[in-house]
């Protein structure tokens, strides 16, 4: 499901907040701007099963979680890696929670975008 909406639906300061938020990392699996991941927006739940596109039940996450996760609930997602990876469930349910409950920088993104045009350009390496 990724990149499913384009990046119409959200305003490009409330995303470019979020990455900013998220620390420009995959917070599923860690992979950062300067490692040459390209960014997306996740939901935490997935709109087809009731979550919203709040800010607060979106992350930043990398193509391949991105499309790995697919609908899946956060705790189906985490047992998926889990199995796969060896991923310690505790740890990476606390991160989330953690990252999601953070102040989303608005002023920032504003100004980075003022300054640089685009999202692109923004997170840009």
């Amino acid at each position: 499901m990724s990149n499913a909406h384009g990046m119409k639906w959200i305003r490009h300061t409330t995303r470019l907040a979020i990455y900013l938020r998220d620390g420009l990392a995959c917070v599923w699996c860690g992979e950062t701007v300067e490692s040459g991941c390209s960014l997306t927006l996740d939901h935490i739940t997935p709109r087809c099963r009731g979550g919203t596109n709040e800010p607060t039940n979106l992350v930043t996450a990398c193509r391949d979680c991105n499309d790995r996760k697919g609908d899946k609930l956060m705790s189906e997602f985490f047992r998926h890696m889990w199995d796969a990876h060896g991923l310690d469930l505790t740890a990476s349910y606390r991160k989330v929670m953690a990252t999601r409950r953070r102040v989303l920088p608005r002023e920032q993104a504003r100004d980075l975008l003022a300054a640089r045009g685009t999202i692109a350009r923004a997170v840009a390496r």
